[in-house]
This record gives C-alpha cells, sequence and structure tokens, in this order.
C-alpha cells in the first residue's frame, strides 16, 4: 500500500523540536515514513537597505521603532539575514549582543521556487 504525505504526529513533532523552528500556530509538520518537512510561514524581515553613512545609532533605533510596529500588529519573532563575510561582521556582533539568535549552523545559500 502506498504511503501518503501526512501531518505529523504530535510526538513525530515532539521528536524533531529541538533541531527545528516550530511557530506556534504557523507551522505544520508534515510526515512520510521517517521524513519529516517543516512548513512554516514565518515573518520576514529581508532586506534591510541601510543607506550610506547610516551609524549603528541609527540602525538600532530603525530596528527598535520597526519591531515596536511588528509587536502592535501581532508579531512576536521574525527572520533576517545578513551576509557572512567580513564586511558585516561588526553589524552581526551588534545584533547577536542585542539578542538576536543565530538559527543556521553555518553559512547556507538561500533559495526560491516558485510552484504555480
Amino acid at each position: 500500500m502506498i504511503e501518503h504525505v501526512r501531518l505529523a504526529t504530535q510526538q513525530e513533532i515532539d521528536e524533531i523540536a529541538d533541531k527545528s523552528d516550530i511557530l506556534p500556530g504557523k507551522t505544520q509538520v508534515l510526515a512520510k515514513g521517517a521524513i519529516r518537512a517543516v512548513v512554516r510561514f514565518p515573518v520576514e524581515v529581508n532586506p534591510i537597505i541601510w543607506g550610506d553613512g547610516t551609524t549603528d545609532k541609527e540602525r538600532v533605533a530603525f530596528v527598535y521603532a520597526m519591531e515596536e510596529r511588528m509587536l502592535g500588529a501581532g508579531f512576536d519573532r521574525y527572520y533576517t539575514q545578513m551576509p557572512c563575510g567580513d564586511e558585516s561582521a561588526k553589524w552581526r556582533s551588534v545584533v547577536e549582543n542585542w539578542g538576536f539568535e543565530r538559527v543556521s549552523p553555518g553559512p547556507e545559500y538561500r533559495y526560491l521556487r516558485i510552484i504555480r
């Protein structure tokens, strides 16, 4: 008999929870045999385009104000990306000290697939 992709059970979700970013109310986990796929609807801020000469103080003030707006709209988290190279090392240090959590274990390529 052919096994179809289905919603995962709570036990199957719990088994992968420590290595998945499961967003409350915004995630489905699909399963087939030993395969799991986490499908989520995240809020993403990407990119933030800083103008030439933008200071760290201006950047932090912008992010703070943006997050206040997002909280008011009901969002309690968001994803963002930044380059891995030396050119953004200082800003990465700022955001990590400010409480951003790095969720990628290493440098990654980001892909988009349109499936309509």
